[in-house]
C-alpha cells in the first residue's frame, strides 16, 4: 500500500491536485469557522484567503515542486500567478456565464478547470521554475501542446458564430436523444430512433448540463473542435501542417454556408471518423505497413463511423477494399507470387488486432441490445425502416451498391447544382466549385502513379456523397473532398500556396468577422407561446405529435411516449403503439397540426387514427396546441386570461383554390404557402384595409417555428390595394414550406383587411415573388375583430 501510495505522489500533477484539494478544505473550513464565531463574512473571506495562499504556497514548495530557491523571490512569483489566475478566471468566468449563457454552475466548472491549469503551469514554470531551464526551451518542449491548444480556441471560437443560427429538425433530434440517454432511457425501447447511437452517446455528457440550443451547441462545438485537434496531431508529420491546419477551416467554412448545415447532425461527428480512415489508407498506402497505433484506430473509427450514420457502411466498404488491394500488392511484391492459403495466415496474425477490436465493439453493443431486450426494436429502427421503408420516402435504393453506382453520375453532374448557386448563394458557388476542381486536379495528378488505388479513392468520394453533394447531407462528401483539394493545393508551388492562404483568409474574414459582435445573443424563440406551454405543461415529459421537435428543447423537456413525433415512415407501423400510448397517457396538452405535412405527406393522412382521436377528445387552442375535453377549465386558471378555444369542425374547412390552410386566432392568421423557387423578396398586396392606426406584426416562419423574418407596421402605413414589401438577407429554399403569420395588437378595435379586387384584375390579394406574380399562391388573408 506504501508503495502504491508512494507511486501515485510520485507525479507532480497529482501532487499538485491534491494540495488544491486540502487547501480548498483549510480555505473553507477557516472561513467557515470565522462566520460561526460572528466575524464579518467579508473579514472572513479575507483572512481565509490570505491562510489559503500561504498554506499552498509552503504546500507546493516543499512539496509538490520541492523548490530549493529563495523564499522571498518566490512568494512574490507565487503571489502574481494566483492574481493572473484570479483576473483570467473572472473574465472567462463572465465570458461564460454572461456571454455564451451556460449555466453558472457548468460555468464555475470550467473556470475551474481553466485556472487550475493556469495556476499548475504559472506555479511550475514561474513561481518554483528550475533557474537553469530557458524560457525558449519551455516553448520547444510543450511546443505541440501550445499548438494544439491554439487550434482547438481559432476552431471553436470560429464554431461558435453558430451558435445561435436558426433551430433545425435533425439537430433537435440529437440533442433530444442524448437529453433520453441521460435520464436513462433505452434506445429503441425507450424513445424511438431510425437513427444508430453513437451521436446520441457523444452528446450525453453535454446533456446532463445543457438545457437550450446555445448550451448543447457549445457542448457539441468542444468535442467537435477535439476531434479537429485529435486528426492535426495524428497525422500532420506525415502530411503536412498546411493540410491538417485548414481542414477544419474548409469545414467550417462549409458549415457556414447553409443555416441547415450550421446544426449538430450525426454527419458532422460520421464526417470526422470518414476522414481518420482516409488518412489511415493514404498512410499504409505509402508505408506498406500498419503501425501498432493504426490497427487500434482504424476499427475504433470504423464502427463509429457506423454508429453515427449508418450509410457509413458504403464509405468503409470502399476502404476495406483499398486496405485489400494495398496489402495483397504488398504482399506479391514480398513473395512474388500469391498463394492463397499463405497469404491469409499473414492477414489474420498482420490485422488480428483490427479484426478482434472491431467485432469485440459490436459483439459487446449486441449483448446490451439483447440484455435490455431492445434488440428487435434495434433491427426494426435502425435497418428496416431505413433498407426497406425509409428508402420509398427519400428516392433513395436500399440496395447501397445501387446507391453507389447511381451516385456517380449524380457527382459528375453536380457541377450543374453549382453553377445554378451563383445568383443566390455565391458562397455555396464558390466553395462547390473550388471543391469539385480540386478533387478533379488531384486525381488526375495521382492517375499516373497508380490507377487503381486512384479509382479507389475515387470511389470512396463517391461513397461518402451518397446522401448527396449539396446541403447538409453533404457533409461526408465534402469532408473527403477538402482533403484532396488541400492533397493537391499542398504540392503547388510555395508562392501559389501562399496566395491560396491569402485568399482564404480574406473570404474567411468576410465569412466570420460580422458574426463575432452576435456572440452574445440568443436565438429568439416565440416567448408567448414557450410561456403558455410552460404553464400548460407542468411535469418534465409531453406529447407532441408534430415532428417539431425543437420544442422539446426549448421546453426542457423530454418525450413521455418513445415517440418523439410521427414521421410517415413510422408511422407505417408505430402508429397503432403511439396511439396506444396517447390512451395511456391522456395527456391535458397534445401539439398537433393535422395539416402540417413531412415531405407533401400531410398528418391528417398519414396518423389517421392519431388525428381523429385527438378531434373526437381535445379542444383546439390555437398555435397547434390542444388541450384535452376535461381539462378546458383548468388550463384557462392556468393562463389566467379569456383564451380563445374553437369548434374543430372549422379545421376541415379548406381553401379548394391552392389547398391553403389557415389556422385563425384572435387577431391571428396563419398563411401555408410552399415555394417552388428560392425566394429573395416577397410583396403582399392588401385589399381595403380599415385605417385605425393599430399594429400589424408580419413573420414568417418554417415548418419548425423558425423565425425568418419578423417586422411591426401600422395599419396607416399601408394604403387600399397598397403593398408591402419583404427582402430576405437570406433566401427562402425552394419546395419548402412557409407560414406567414399575419397578427394585431389586442385592442378592440383591430385591423381589417377585406377581400377585393386589386387595379391588376387578380382576385383577392397575392403574392409576388421575386418581382412576379404568383397566380398558383394567391392570398386569402383575414383578421378578425
Amino acid at each position: 500500500m506504501k508503495k502504491l501510495i508512494k507511486k501515485v505522489f510520485s507525479y507532480q500533477g497529482i501532487r499538485f491536485l491534491f494540495v488544491g484539494g486540502l487547501n480548498t478544505i483549510v480555505g473553507y473550513g477557516v472561513y467557515a469557522l470565522l462566520v460561526y464565531l460572528n466575524v464579518n463574512y467579508l473579514l472572513a473571506n479575507t483572512i481565509s484567503t490570505v491562510i489559503g495562499v500561504a498554506h499552498s504556497y509552503l504546500w507546493n514548495r516543499f512539496f509538490t515542486f520541492k523548490s530549493k530557491q529563495k523564499a522571498i523571490k518566490e512568494i512574490t512569483k507565487f503571489v502574481s500567478v494566483y492574481i493572473i489566475s484570479y483576473l483570467i478566471g473572472m473574465c472567462t468566468l463572465y465570458l461564460f456565464k454572461d456571454k455564451l449563457n451556460i449555466s453558472a454552475y457548468i460555468a464555475g466548472l470550467i473556470n475551474l478547470i481553466i485556472t487550475t491549469l493556469i495556476s499548475y503551469f504559472g506555479h511550475k514554470y514561474i513561481s518554483f521554475r528550475d533557474t537553469n531551464m530557458k524560457s525558449w526551451n519551455l516553448i520547444k518542449k510543450y511546443k505541440s501542446y501550445i499548438i494544439s491548444f491554439v487550434l482547438f480556441v481559432l476552431y471553436f471560437c470560429l464554431l461558435l458564430t453558430f451558435k445561435n443560427k436558426p433551430q433545425f429538425m435533425d439537430e433537435a433530434d440529437v440533442f433530444l436523444g442524448a437529453k433520453s440517454l441521460a435520464k436513462f432511457k433505452l434506445m429503441y425501447i425507450g424513445f424511438a430512433s431510425q437513427h444508430l447511437p453513437l451521436t446520441y452517446i457523444l452528446m450525453v455528457p453535454v446533456a446532463f448540463f445543457a438545457k437550450t440550443y446555445t448550451q448543447f451547441r457549445i457542448g457539441a462545438y468542444v468535442i467537435l473542435s477535439s476531434l479537429f485537434v485529435f486528426i492535426y496531431n495524428r497525422y500532420n508529420k506525415f502530411f503536412g501542417k498546411f493540410i491538417l491546419i485548414l481542414y477544419p477551416i474548409f469545414y467550417i467554412w462549409f458549415m457556414s454556408i447553409d443555416f441547415l448545415s450550421s446544426s449538430i447532425i450525426s454527419e458532422h461527428f460520421q464526417s470526422q471518423f470518414l476522414v481518420i480512415l482516409l488518412f489511415e489508407l493514404l498512410m499504409f498506402n505509402k508505408n506498406k505497413v500498419l503501425s501498432k497505433s493504426s490497427k487500434i484506430i482504424i476499427p475504433i473509427s470504423m464502427v463509429s463511423a457506423v454508429g453515427c450514420a449508418f450509410v457509413s457502411v458504403i464509405p468503409i466498404f470502399i476502404f476495406v477494399i483499398g486496405m485489400f488491394y494495398i496489402d495483397i500488392k504488398n504482399y506479391i511484391v514480398v513473395n512474388k507470387k500469391f498463394n492463397l492459403s499463405n497469404y491469409f495466415k499473414n492477414f489474420i496474425k498482420n490485422y488480428f488486432l483490427i479484426i478482434f477490436i472491431g467485432i469485440s465493439i459490436v459483439v459487446i453493443y449486441i449483448i446490451f441490445l439483447l440484455l435490455t431486450n431492445s434488440f428487435n426494436e434495434f433491427i426494426k429502427q435502425a435497418f428496416y425502416l431505413n433498407t426497406e421503408i425509409y428508402s420509398k420516402y427519400n428516392g433513395y435504393s436500399s440496395n447501397p451498391f445501387k446507391t453507389l453506382v447511381i451516385s456517380v453520375p449524380r457527382f459528375i453532374f453536380i457541377i450543374k447544382s453549382y453553377i445554378l448557386q451563383l445568383n443566390t448563394n455565391k458562397p455555396m458557388f464558390i466553395f462547390g466549385i473550388l471543391i469539385y476542381f480540386g478533387v478533379w486536379l488531384y486525381l488526375l495528378k495521382t492517375l499516373r502513379k497508380n490507377k487503381f488505388f486512384n479509382i479507389i479513392l475515387f470511389m470512396l468520394l463517391i461513397a461518402g456523397g451518397n446522401r448527396g453533394f449539396i446541403g447538409f447531407h453533404a457533409f461526408p462528401y465534402f469532408s473527403i473532398a477538402s482533403i484532396y483539394t488541400l492533397l493537391f493545393i499542398n504540392d503547388l508551388n510555395i508562392y501559389l500556396k501562399k496566395f491560396f492562404v491569402i485568399i482564404l483568409i480574406i473570404l474567411l474574414g468576410i465569412k466570420f468577422i460580422p458574426n463575432i459582435r452576435f456572440i452574445g445573443e440568443q436565438y429568439q424563440n416565440n416567448d408567448e407561446y414557450i410561456k403558455i406551454l410552460d404553464k400548460l405543461i407542468t411535469n418534465d415529459e409531453m406529447t407532441m405529435i408534430i415532428p417539431n421537435t425543437p420544442l422539446f428543447i426549448n421546453l426542457n423537456k423530454i418525450s413521455s411516449s418513445k415517440f418523439a413525433g410521427m414521421v410517415p415512415w413510422f408511422a407505417e407501423i408505430y402508429e397503432k403503439e403511439y396511439l396506444k400510448d396517447i390512451k395511456k397517457e391522456k395527456p391535458n396538452v397534445i401539439i398537433h397540426n393535422p395539416y402540417s405535412n413531412i415531405w407533401g405527406y400531410e398528418f391528417k393522412d398519414f396518423v389517421p387514427m392519431i388525428n381523429k382521436f385527438i378531434l373526437n377528445n381535445y379542444t383546439y387552442y390555437g398555435n397547434d396546441i390542444w388541450i384535452k375535453n376535461d381539462n378546458i377549465d383548468n388550463a384557462k386558471k392556468k393562463i389566467k386570461k379569456n383564451i380563445p378555444f374553437y369548434n374543430n369542425d372549422f379545421l376541415n374547412e379548406k381553401n379548394s383554390e391552392n389547398d391553403n390552410y389557415l389556422s385563425l386566432e384572435n387577431n391571428f392568421l396563419v398563411e401555408k404557402i410552399k415555394t417552388n423557387q428560392n425566394i429573395k423578396s416577397m410583396t403582399m398586396i392588401f385589399g381595403k384595409i380599415e385605417n385605425n392606426n393599430c399594429l400589424i406584426k408580419i413573420s414568417i416562419v418554417d415548418n419548425n417555428q423558425n423565425n425568418l423574418y419578423e417586422n411591426e407596421i401600422t395599419t396607416n402605413d399601408i394604403n387600399d390595394d397598397g403593398e408591402y414589401n419583404i427582402n430576405f438577407i437570406n433566401s427562402l429554399n425552394s419546395n419548402t414550406e412557409y407560414n406567414i403569420n399575419i397578427s394585431s395588437n389586442n385592442d378592440k378595435n383591430c385591423p381589417v383587411i377585406f377581400l377585393s379586387k386589386d387595379t391588376l384584375n387578380y382576385d383577392n390579394n397575392y403574392l409576388m415573388i421575386n418581382n412576379k406574380i404568383k397566380e398558383n399562391v394567391d392570398l386569402k388573408l383575414k383578421l378578425y375583430d
